[in-house]
């Protein structure tokens, strides 16, 4: 055997080995990101979904009246509003007291006679 075709021999085979093994690499490489990547998705929505809630501002109660119309209680720091909304606007209907709010969630079968009654001392007080 000539040495010249032996170290070709040899050299063929070492790129044939090599080149599989890069690709095992690859790949290893490639499922190890995938997991990683699927991981900290997981974490982030976990971390995300525990984050610190606001106690100033929330909707305290929603009373629907359609589907796409729900009349809610609003809590801003100490004051409360009674707010409608619908899909693509919000109009405040009235700013309540801690009594009425009492009152509408004790009665919440009788909420359309109480929310009634609201609109009702409203629409007097403004008569006057």
């Amino acid at each position: 055997m000539n040495l010249e075709q032996v170290s070709n021999e040899a050299s063929s085979t070492a790129l044939s080995s090599s080149g599989g093994i890069s690709i095992f690499f690859w790949l290893l490489t490639i499922i190890l990101v995938l997991v990683l990547m699927g991981l900290l998705y997981f974490l982030l929505n976990r971390l995300m979904k525990g984050g610190k809630r606001n106690t100033k501002i929330g909707l305290i109660k929603k009373f629907y009246i359609d589907k796409n119309f729900y009349i809610g209680i609003l809590k801003i720091f100490d004051e409360y509003y009674m707010v409608l909304f619908s899909n693509s606007s919000s109009e405040v209907i009235k700013k309540i007291d801690y009594d009425e709010i009492q009152e509408l969630l004790e009665n919440k079968s009788s909420f359309v006679n109480t929310f009634a009654s609201v609109l009702n001392k409203e629409s007097k007080g403004n008569e006057k």
